[in-house]
């Protein structure tokens, strides 16, 4: 299907042509002023020097052949040489009626396939989510459609922010508050419980008091920071603390399904299968060997489920 701009073009060059002026001059694009009118044409001013013409005059020329074109609600020729444009409600309806009855919905293919990864999300999992996280994930689920549909390889990534020091803190401080938890016990060899130990209210008291301790008790902090390490080099128990599951939950609330959980401030290790499986995608992107549908199912949890009237694109994309 045709673009907007293509064929408003067509109807300009179409007029330079009849002006008795070079074609490619009906050049269109969206207006830098749209106080003053919806598209422009400045191919008037390019062709002053090569007609040797004032540039308003070859604009008024070629306003007066698209006088009584249904496509416009008006054409004017301003100094010094422009042509404003507004659109007539003829041509803009059926142009959404063409894009309706489109296989497309008048979404072109990309002439030149890629391969893209995009990183959104960016949540600190040490404090609490709320709706303004939302804003990011959802712009970057809707970019990420949109050039998968467009006919791109698209990734879905979320960097957790923040998984360092700040996870080591929130143990030491529960530790201190919940010494009898099972994450705790070294011998424990059975299963963890799926949800975390505290609640989303108590974590907002749990990490500023943990926080607050580490800059006044240095024996407070020194247990940080190997909670930290033993968090970073697989310790079991601690990494079952902090599964990332609230940010799934999250993001499945909001329709938002990522390829991958990836790691941020310095993580190292952790057992957080997600993350792990991450990695190895990032590294067969960057060697060149990804396939997409195959690794996509792989750091899946839940099949694809289309969203109606829209071929390609998926309620959970992944």
């Amino acid at each position: 299907m045709e673009q907007i701009l293509d064929l408003i073009g067509n109807y300009v060059s179409e007029a330079f042509e009849m002006a008795g002026y070079d074609r490619e001059l009906g050049r269109v694009t969206v207006s830098n002023r749209p106080d003053l009118c919806e598209y422009q044409c400045n191919g008037a001013m390019a062709g002053a020097k090569r007609y040797h013409k004032a540039p308003l005059q070859i604009a008024q020329e070629v306003a007066e052949h698209l006088e009584g074109c249904d496509a416009f609600d008006s054409v004017e020729a301003v100094k010094p040489g422009f042509l404003n444009l507004t659109l007539s409600g003829e041509l803009l309806s059926g142009f959404l009626n063409e894009m309706k009855d489109d296989t497309r919905l008048g979404v072109p293919e990309a002439e030149v396939r890629k391969k893209i990864i995009i990183d959104y999300g960016g949540a600190n999992v040490a404090k609490p989510l709320h709706v303004g996280h939302l804003r990011s994930a959802v712009i970057g689920e809707s970019i990420k459609r949109i050039l998968r549909y467009m006919g791109h390889e698209t990734i879905g990534d979320v960097h957790l922010g923040d998984w360092g020091l700040q996870m080591g803190l929130i143990i030491a401080q529960l530790r201190s508050q919940k010494p009898d938890l099972v994450y705790f016990d070294e011998s424990y060899d059975g299963e963890y419980p799926e949800e975390a130990p505290f609640t989303i209210s108590e974590l907002e008291q749990i990490y500023p008091e943990a926080s607050r301790r580490s800059k006044e008790d240095e024996a407070f902090r020194a247990e940080a920071l190997k909670a930290t390490e033993q968090l970073q080099h697989g310790n079991a128990g601690l990494a079952a603390q902090g599964s990332g599951g609230q940010v799934r939950r999250t993001g499945a609330a909001a329709q938002i399904r990522t390829g991958g959980l990836r790691r941020g401030a310095g993580a190292h290790g952790l057992a957080e299968p997600a993350v792990r499986r991450h990695h190895r995608l990032v590294g067969a992107v960057r060697r060149g060997k990804h396939r997409d549908k195959e690794d996509d199912r792989k750091l899946s949890h839940k099949k694809n489920r289309r969203v109606p009237g829209l071929p390609g694109a998926h309620r959970l994309g992944h």
